[in-house]
């Protein structure tokens, strides 16, 4: 070695120069050596880290314009890529402007506040020197270099009118509660596609969206579903995206594919994620916490409809129109009327088809439309779904409520406007839970399917929150389910209900004395017992015998045990 090398090594500052070119080369050794400056605490690799690390190596390189990242929280998520990423970007892009979004104020700024005391700490400015932030624009949402760049803090929904950024990162886009939300879900969707994702693009803006999933239509569920349909129509690098998704424990039949940057190296199922940090012990306590539901979505990364309430909507398939059967024995659009304009309650048509398979003598029932409209002219609205019904279907019946104070002027106008079609009214009869059970049963049952559309996400929302504010779908579906069953019935065809099945005893098989659902224990005299013979309460053995009863007659799979206690507890305590 010359001694003039030798001197050049010796010196700190040619060391630090050494170490900085490599620091800029690597953004792993930066995660590496920054970590403690920026968080307080030693740094525990995992391989997942590597993944990330390579594709956001790949987002500054221009190799990738749209990142996903799906990973489980407490994994170093926010860490590296809002406060590591935008400190390494400005080392090798000293006049990047960079836009963080994220559903939390308070954690945005955290992490802003951290990227900058970053940049001004003692260990970021001996390796950079010329990244430093200006004092004139420096507040805890929006901080600028005296090289150009910048960052800042907008919350999702703003337009950022004014921002030309080269990197947008959206972490966290949604809370637990407000991904719960349709309207928030819809309104974050609305914001990403319509307004976000146009700006910049004339000018390459790259795109990172990152989180843990919370529900199966939140923002990376959305673009997870425009990526596949991409890459189904136009081939698989007709997508921008390029997608992180890494369960915490291993799932051998949903591999992240290697696209160049790293994949999913695990074999074994159930393998951990980030065993160095969060051991078997702490994700199995995690896993207890949250429940089984919380724990598919945010560890494992695969959302599932919730089946806490009446309808059990992790039941419901979908199909395609391919999947369809060739004829069907009947079908009807159910009507739930409103007059409004704008705001207010919506008219809704829920179309609903019958399939009985002679073969297996089982019935198949498919939600095929939901129609859906604030307007003051329901009539009209109900004319032109039934015309397209006509044209597409090759026409269905139309049955819609009859309501009490206006029913026969009602009726009689519907049957003036669409004449022509088979059109009927039907009283609403009993609460709305009791109107929709029969349609849960059969979804518990598996006979419940859902024609892929663009109204699958608000339809099945509904369902999965009822009973809500906004039950008009499913009014017109159970009236439409009803009605089917009905007229196969009237039909010389006899459909054995699920719920007929399952909770309610036949009409011959029914306790004789008004109002009572029981089954006539006593056959001799057609009554449930003695005391309900009388008029008094009916005794303890009688309701043990209907709960042994009742219980006998539920499928394998159980109505959710809340919803079932309520009804029992509503028919004993009568």
């Amino acid at each position: 070695m010359s001694n003039q090398l030798a001197a050049f090594l010796n010196d700190p500052e040619a060391r630090l120069a050494i170490k900085a070119a490599s620091l800029r080369q690597s953004f792993g050794r930066f995660v590496k050596e920054a970590w403690k400056h920026a968080t307080g605490f030693d740094y525990v690799h995992g391989r997942h880290i590597d993944v990330l690390v390579k594709h956001l190596e790949a987002v500054a390189a221009g190799k990738v314009s749209r990142l996903l990242v799906n990973i489980p929280p407490s994994c170093s998520k926010s860490t590296i890529l809002s406060v590591l990423w935008p400190a390494w970007l400005w080392t090798i892009q000293p006049d990047a402007e960079i836009v963080c979004f994220s559903y939390s104020q308070a954690l945005a700024m955290r992490d802003s506040v951290a990227c900058r005391e970053l940049i001004r700490s003692a260990w970021y400015q001996s390796l950079f020197p010329n990244i430093q932030a200006t004092q004139d624009d420096d507040s805890k949402q929006f901080f600028r270099l005296v090289t150009g760049g910048r960052s800042g803090i907008p919350t999702p929904g703003a337009t950022a009118t004014g921002t030309h950024p080269r990197y947008t990162i959206i972490d966290d886009s949604l809370s637990v509660d407000e991904s719960k939300s349709f309207a928030a879900r819809e309104a974050l969707k609305i914001w990403y596609t319509e307004t976000l994702s146009t700006r910049g693009m004339a000018r390459d803006v790259a795109h990172v969206v990152a989180g843990q999933r919370l529900h199966p239509d939140d923002l990376p569920g959305v673009i997870i579903k425009h990526h596949e349909e991409l890459c189904r129509l136009y081939g698989d690098d007709a997508s921008p995206w390029y997608i992180v998704s890494l369960p915490m424990r291993f799932v051998p039949s949903k591999v992240m594919a290697d696209r160049g940057f790293g994949g999913d190296w695990r074999t074994e199922a159930g393998q951990l994620l980030y065993p160095e940090l969060l051991p078997e012990s702490k994700v199995l306590a995690t896993e207890r916490a949250l429940g089984p539901f919380a724990t598919s979505a945010q560890l494992q990364q695969d959302p599932r409809r919730s089946d806490s309430g009446m309808f059990k909507c992790s039941k419901l398939q979908k199909v395609t129109h391919s999947q369809l059967p060739k004829s069907f024995k009947g079908m009807v659009r159910g009507w739930d009327l409103a007059a409004s304009q704008d705001t207010g309650c919506y008219t809704v048509g829920a179309l609903l088809a019958h399939y009985h398979d002679e073969r297996t003598e089982s019935d198949r029932f498919y939600v095929l439309d939901v129609a859906r409209k604030q307007t003051d002219d329901p009539i009209s609205y109900m004319r032109d779904i039934s015309v397209t019904d006509v044209m597409t279907w090759s026409g269905a019946k139309v049955v819609h409520e009859s309501q009490p104070a206006v029913g026969k002027l009602l009726d009689k106008q519907i049957a003036q406007r669409l004449r022509g079609l088979s059109v009927r009214s039907v009283r609403p009869v009993g609460s709305k839970e009791d109107r929709w059970e029969p349609l849960a049963i059969a979804l518990l049952h598996g006979e419940l399917f859902i024609l892929e559309g663009p109204w699958n996400a608000e339809f099945v929302d509904e369902m999965e929150s009822a009973p809500g504010k906004f039950v008009d779908q499913l009014d017109a579906a159970a009236l439409a389910y009803q009605s089917l069953v009905e007229t196969t019935a009237r039909g010389g065809f006899r459909v054995a209900t699920a719920a007929e099945r399952s909770t309610k005893p036949r009409e011959s098989e029914r306790c004789l004395t008004d109002g009572c659902d029981r089954p006539a224990f006593d056959s001799e005299t057609g009554f449930c017992c003695d005391k309900c013979h009388s008029g008094e309460r009916c005794s303890p053995e009688c309701c043990n015998r209907y709960s042994d009863w009742f219980n006998s007659r539920m499928p394998t799979e159980h109505v959710p045990k809340d919803y079932r206690r309520n009804i029992l507890q509503e028919r004993l305590g009568r």
